[in-house]
């Protein structure tokens, strides 16, 4: 009788489970409501197979970018022939919208980093994951966080847009003493792994930015001397209302900058 008791209990048990696993069978089909093995294969919400939730893009927040000059095709390439990063990395910077890769760009020079294919990459993918209220600033492309109300970089306030600098307009060079054709022509001559792009870019400014150049120094010990020349010859361009040059170095200073940071004459 004992015996006879566990084998019916046994078989209620059996029955119990397989009737367990035919109600998870019909979750698998799609039968029920319920949450299941199987049907969690397809894209849950959240997930990247169900498009972005609420707030959130998987683009650029472009209306931060409204104001950014697009870069063209040849300073991407530019830019890009100046570093040496993995193709994966420059068709990166290549399909991204002009505006954007113009503050990629205007972030600098890579040549000082140990991996500028990870430097590239980075820069790309931190300004496709912008929040929304972040903001570029007007002045030196620089991504600034909703809740700065200043550039951290060169103090321009929020919500202030510079459009290109030109000596003759700016008041910082009103007593730069201009660079003759001769030493702008000998300070190219003394740097010979510029290149000609590079080269054409600095007899093009105005003398007296022609001149601020020239002063930061030799750039015989950089790695990329092209690099450099571009660097400053950009920043000429990008200066702010506020800022002002040194004219005991002629080294260029932020408006914030009560002394220059180079020689420590007052401004």
């Amino acid at each position: 009788g004992g015996k006879g008791g566990k084998d019916n209990m046994m078989a209620s048990m059996m029955s119990m489970m397989m009737g367990m696993l035919g109600k998870g069978k019909g979750k698998d089909k799609g039968e029920s409501k319920g949450a299941s093995w199987g049907s969690s294969y397809g894209p849950a919400k959240g997930s990247w197979g169900a498009g972005p939730s609420k707030g959130q893009s998987w683009g650029p927040y472009m209306p931060a970018f409204q104001h950014v000059e697009p870069a063209t095709e040849e300073e991407v390439e530019e830019f890009l022939s100046m570093h040496y990063v993995e193709p994966h990395a420059a068709d990166k910077l290549r399909k991204l919208d002009r505006k954007v890769a113009r503050v990629v760009i205007s972030k600098g020079s890579m040549q000082d980093a140990r991996d500028q294919t990870a430097v590239l990459i980075q820069r790309c993918t931190g300004l496709v994951s912008l929040q929304e209220g972040d903001w570029i600033c007007g002045g030196c492309y620089d991504h600034q966080f909703a809740k700065n109300d200043s550039c951290r970089k060169c103090g321009t306030p929020k919500g202030s847009i510079t459009v290109a600098c030109t000596a003759a307009a700016h008041p910082a060079f009103e007593n730069v003493d201009p660079a003759s054709p001769e030493e702008t022509e000998e300070f190219l001559a003394q740097h010979t792994g510029v290149q000609a792009h590079a080269a054409d870019k600095l007899r093009g400014l105005d003398p007296r930015m022609q001149r601020v150049v020239i002063n930061k120094g030799s750039m015989t010990d950089a790695r990329d001397q092209t690099a450099v020349l571009m660097q400053r010859c950009t920043a000429m361009a990008t200066l702010q209302p506020t800022d002002w040059i040194c004219l005991s170095c002629y080294d260029h200073q932020f408006g914030k900058n009560f002394t220059c940071r180079r020689c420590g004459a007052a401004k």
